[in-house]
This record gives structure tokens, C-alpha cells and sequence, in this order.
């Protein structure tokens, strides 16, 4: 996730800022563009959009992107990455190109993109940078100890509080865990997919307050034991507004700027190769790395990169890394 490596990137530690090199904040994502170029893959890089949500766990988002941007698309174009700029949430975009098989996998550390519909999920082990967990949403539904579907990840999301709501109060994972082998999440879903192709949502609405009876009675009889115990003490603590129409859309149908029609990568991924001469021009520029001094940093970080992509010889499989800016 985007987001994490700009936020990241501007706390350095202070004692340590001054021995980082100049433009240390850059030179962080610097890097971490440089490792993801010595895989053998290709890259597009999605960033946030106008459209991304004004309010996001109760804080507002500032919508004018980091001064760290367009220096970071440089240098992500310059290593031959595809950068886009998504309609809303970079994640939601990703979601969709994975879900149509446009791209491959998505990598961050956003949950939701699994919710918003992501076929495959990559994501850097914290306590190993080289290790790589893999979230497959076939997987993920068909594991006995897991089994949520897409309306299952929908309710947890909704259950649990996510960027858009606090979730429903005092719920944890476990509860709604339960919940969702009840078959009430993709009850939810299913309803929440037909009227969202309509302008009006009055459907919708009648539809939940239906449907929050059905929940509210499973959660005081569990009649097939699926949750472990009975809450009817929720029954005191769920608002009238829950769950909020607009909530449950912007997990189904968040903005996008692509359509989930076309499995052809040609119209989306425009990729190029590395550009070397530009590149060492651009850690001069920022980072004061002389290009007429061999070997230096530059070399370290790209030149692995170079040799895998020389040694394949063939078009990279497709993987992709999701970049969502504040």
C-alpha cells in the first residue's frame, strides 16, 4: 500500500536523518521501487483518485497528494513501471483489474481490496521482507476453518468497522464470523449488486431494514449454534442506521475508472523498458549519486534487476503493485 511506504518514508527517525543522504525520504521509496523491479514481473503502480472517500476511520483525508508524488512517478516511469491514477481508491481500481483477470495479483496491505473483489493478494511478511503471503478469495472460501465468501468478507467488513464505519458495537471477528455461515452477508450482497445499476437506493434501504431483523434474530437464537452463544445484549447497542446504505455501496460499487469487461492487459498496462541514462540523471539530481564514478549505489540496487531481465528473455509474468496515496 502506497499509502504506508509515503507515511513511512516521512518518518525517518530524527537521529538518523542527517547521516540518510540527502532527499532520505525519497531515497526510502527509491528503494523499495528498485526491489520490486529486481523481481521478474511487471509493475503498474495505481495511485488514488478524486474520488476517493473525503472521510476515512472518522479522520478527514486530505485529497492534495504528498510533495513525494510526482518525484515517485518519475522515478517509477523511469524504471519502466506502468503508472495510473485510479478514479477513487487505488485499491478498489486493483480490485477490479484483478477480479476481471486483467493483471495477476495485487500487493498491499489493505484488506479491503479483498473485499472490493480481489482475486489474489500479495503481502510482504513484516518480519521478513523476501517472504510473501499469498490470499487467494478461492482459498479463503473454500478453507474449513476460514469459508468466507465475497458476501462473507462483505459482512465482516461491515461487522467489524472498517474505513467507512465503526461497525456494529461490540462485535468481534468471531461473532460475525458466525454470522456469516448463516448466509446473510451474501443475501446482502447479491441484493446490494442489483440496485446499485439504479440511481435510487430506496430499494436498498427497504431491503436492509428486512434484512437487519433477520441479523438481529440470529444474534439473540443463533438457531444452529453457528456463532457458539447468544447476544442479545447487541440488541441495545445496534443504531437504527445500521447498516448505512451508503456504507455497504462503497464496498460494492466504489468508483472506478475501468470496466470489468475486458481481459486484454494491451489496454490498460503500458509498460516500457528501464531507462538507465534518465535514471542515474534522477539519483543525481536527488540523491547526489555522481554518474561518472562506478560502481556506486545505483548499481547495487538495479543492476540484479538488469540481469534477470536480460537472462528471461521473454516477456515478465504479470505481477502488480497497488499505490494508494493519502
Amino acid at each position: 500500500d502506497e499509502s504506508l511506504w509515503m507515511a513511512e518514508s516521512q518518518h525517518i527517525p530524527y537521529r538518523g536523518h542527517a547521516q540518510a543522504g540527502a532527499n532520505a525520504e525519497l531515497k526510502s521509496l527509491f528503494r523499495k521501487l528498485a526491489r520490486l523491479y529486481c523481481t521478474p514481473s511487471e509493475v503498474i503502480i495505481v495511485f488514488d483518485g478524486p474520488a476517493k472517500p473525503a472521510i476515512k476511520r472518522g479522520t478527514h483525508v486530505i485529497k492534495t497528494p504528498p510533495w513525494l508524488t510526482e518525484p515517485f512517478k518519475h522515478f517509477a516511469q523511469t524504471l519502466g513501471f506502468a503508472v495510473h491514477d485510479a478514479a477513487g481508491e487505488a485499491e478498489a481500481e486493483l480490485a477490479v483489474l484483478s477480479h476481471s483477470g486483467v493483471i495477476d495479483a495485487v500487493i498491499t496491505e489493505d484488506s479491503n481490496a479483498l473485499v472490493f473483489g480481489a482475486s489474489h493478494v500479495f503481502w510482504s511478511d513484516p518480519g521478513c521482507p523476501d517472504n510473501i503471503i499469498v490470499y487467494s478469495a478461492d482459498n479463503i472460501q473454500r478453507h474449513g476453518e476460514v469459508m468466507l465468501s465475497d458476501g462473507g468478507l462483505l459482512l465482516m467488513a461491515l461487522l467489524c468497522s472498517g474505513d467507512y464505519h465503526d461497525g456494529l458495537p461490540g462485535c468481534g471477528w468471531k461473532t460475525a464470523r458466525g454470522l456469516v455461515q448463516y448466509g446473510v452477508g451474501d443475501n446482502l450482497l447479491q441484493e446490494a449488486r442489483a440496485h446499485s445499476l439504479t440511481s435510487s437506493h430506496e430499494g436498498l434501504k427497504d431491503y436492509i431494514c428486512g434484512w437487519f431483523c433477520r441479523l438481529q434474530e440470529i444474534l439473540v437464537k443463533d438457531p444452529l449454534g453457528h456463532i457458539g452463544q447468544r447476544h442479545p445484549k447487541f440488541l441495545n447497542n445496534v443504531p437504527d442506521s445500521f447498516p448505512d446504505v451508503s456504507v455497504v455501496l462503497a464496498y460494492v460499487k466504489p468508483p472506478t475508472s475501468v470496466q470489468p469487461v475486458s481481459h486484454d492487459s494491451h489496454l490498460f498496462i503500458h509498460s516500457k523498458v528501464l531507462d538507465l541514462e534518465n535514471l542515474a540523471y534522477l539519483c543525481e539530481f536527488h540523491f547526489c549519486w555522481s554518474r561518472y564514478t562506478p560502481p556506486g549505489p545505483l548499481q547495487d540496487y538495479i543492476w540484479p534487476g538488469i540481469c534477470i531481465r536480460v537472462l528471461l528473455e521473454v516477456r515478465p509474468a504479470c505481477v502488480y503493485y497497488h499505490a494508494a496515496l493519502f
